[in-house]
């Protein structure tokens, strides 16, 4: 979303953001397309990785009209990925440079194939120095 806002700059008449959903017995996808110019191919093996952003960075943007105040820190996809494999599902970004991006989350319908995924139980030793 904030890659077609700044795409269409000052325009009144933005591309628009189209969302799917689709519901089946076993998950629920939504889909998530804009036109916003998509991302460069060299940046997609970095797009799940902490503090990676294309924003520009809130702290060099100072007040800067066209800026998102909560965009460029490189946490959103990286935590909503992790929130949804979390859950049994996943997030998948696909971009054609140039044009836009599709972003799919893909979530458990049924509740016992989307119980929460605990790591392993750690025992700790009550220690007497």
């Amino acid at each position: 979303m904030r890659a077609t806002c700044e795409k269409g700059g000052a325009s009144l008449s933005l591309p628009p953001i189209e969302v799917v959903i689709v519901k089946t017995t076993e998950d629920v996808a939504i889909k998530m397309s804009d036109q916003g110019g998509g991302i460069p191919q060299r940046n997609m093996p970095q797009l799940f990785e902490y503090m990676f952003s294309t924003a520009p960075s809130p702290v060099d943007a100072g007040t800067s009209v066209n800026v998102v105040p909560m965009a460029g820190y490189g946490y959103g996809l990286p935590l909503s990925r992790l929130y949804a494999r979390y859950f049994h599902g996943d997030l998948q970004v696909y971009s054609i440079h140039g044009f836009g991006t599709d972003a799919v989350i893909y979530l458990k319908t049924l509740s016992e194939s989307a119980s929460e995924f605990l790591p392993g139980m750690v025992l700790f030793q009550n220690r007497q120095d």
